[in-house]
């Protein structure tokens, strides 16, 4: 039981860096009633959510794998992002420029923990033990990381938002943020549709993606300077 309310608990966790970094990125253009609209909601969202995975996963019909883990986390994040497209106005461009950033990271981070894990806790039959300690360690480790990254994404999106705040609106945004965001919807297809754990295959073609996209990142500041 505790391993289970542990497990689930990180991972409902690991939802929150991802929607952070979304507020963060627009934290200093935002009114202090903004702020704690933003944040309260992300609280109110991340209890929902909390208990609602507590029953299905504990108490309910789920059972805990990679895939379902998966599926829950291609979708898990909406509500989150609309809060903040809804409560963070008028930048929806932006928002999706700043998703397709995060999301890159999100899924090569996932797909990179997830071949190390396989690798010590999968690596042959002799340590059948240690292979449910997989799942929280997934979690764990995808919040480190994706942690360590958030002071880096977060300085390059108040950069390019606040510096430039004269061209939050622009056009300019409606067209460049559609391009990020169509290189990650194949994956996310792959993704959503895929019930075949195949991470080793997908570490190439993801780490080409987040490099895609981080030239595309450079490209647009430097551009604006």
């Amino acid at each position: 039981m505790l391993y289970n309310i542990v497990t689930v608990f990180l991972m409902t966790t690991a939802l929150m860096p991802p929607a952070i970094l979304q507020y963060y990125a627009f934290e200093p253009l935002l009114k202090h009633r903004q702020k704690v609209l933003v944040l309260g909601g992300y609280a109110v969202l991340y209890l929902m959510e909390l208990l609602f995975f507590l029953y299905m996963f504990v108490w309910g019909p789920w059972e805990h794998s990679f895939i379902l883990y998966k599926k829950v986390f291609v979708i898990a994040w909406i509500p989150h992002f609309l809060w903040a497209v809804v409560t963070i106005r008028p930048y929806v461009f932006l928002h999706l420029y700043v998703f397709s950033i995060r999301a890159a990271c999100t899924i090569f981070v996932h797909t990179l923990m997830a071949l190390i894990l396989l690798a010590i806790f999968h690596g042959d039959s002799s340590r059948p033990a240690l292979s449910a300690a997989i799942y929280p360690a997934q979690w764990l480790f995808y919040i480190v990381c994706y942690m360590a990254l958030m002071p880096m994404l977060r300085r390059y999106f108040n950069e390019v938002f606040v510096k430039y705040r004269h061209l939050t609106t622009h056009h300019y945004w409606k067209y460049i943020s559609m391009l990020p965001l169509f290189l990650l919807l194949d994956m996310y297809f792959i993704m959503a549709s895929s019930d075949v754990l195949i991470m080793d295959r997908m570490l190439l073609p993801r780490s080409i993606l987040l490099l895609a996209l981080l030239i595309i990142a450079q490209s647009i500041r430097t551009g604006l300077r």
